[in-house]
């Protein structure tokens, strides 16, 4: 009888896993920095940064009219990405104390960038 309670709680957790999974958002799903300062970017997570520079990517028009074009905002990952190390790099360079908005990097990250 312990056996099979024991079969049983095993294959219910194997079951859960994949549940919990595929459940989970997409990696361009949850951002919300923006209109964050600089020391909210700083303590976020790379998760956040990255969803929040997705959402920043996409208003662009000339990458915006390539999202709806391919219909795939997984092609945007790398410029999401790109768009991340700039921000970190102007956060960084601002300080945890900033009161600059984080936008107004990314904006001028996107510039930079020539997007």
């Amino acid at each position: 009888m312990k056996n099979v309670i024991l079969v049983f709680a095993f294959s219910f957790l194997m079951l859960a896993i994949p549940l919990q999974m595929s459940a989970a958002s997409q990696w361009y799903e949850g951002g919300g920095l923006q209109g964050a300062f600089v020391g909210q970017w700083n303590m976020a997570t790379y998760t956040n940064k990255l969803a929040t520079a997705a959402a920043w990517i996409t208003i662009q028009p000339k990458i915006k009219d390539k999202a709806f074009y391919t219909r795939m905002i997984q092609n945007l990952r790398p410029q999401a990405f790109e768009l991340v190390q700039c921000v970190d790099r102007s956060a960084a360079a601002e300080g945890y104390y900033s009161r600059t908005i984080v936008d107004e990097l990314a904006e001028s990250c996107l510039l930079l960038l020539r997007w």
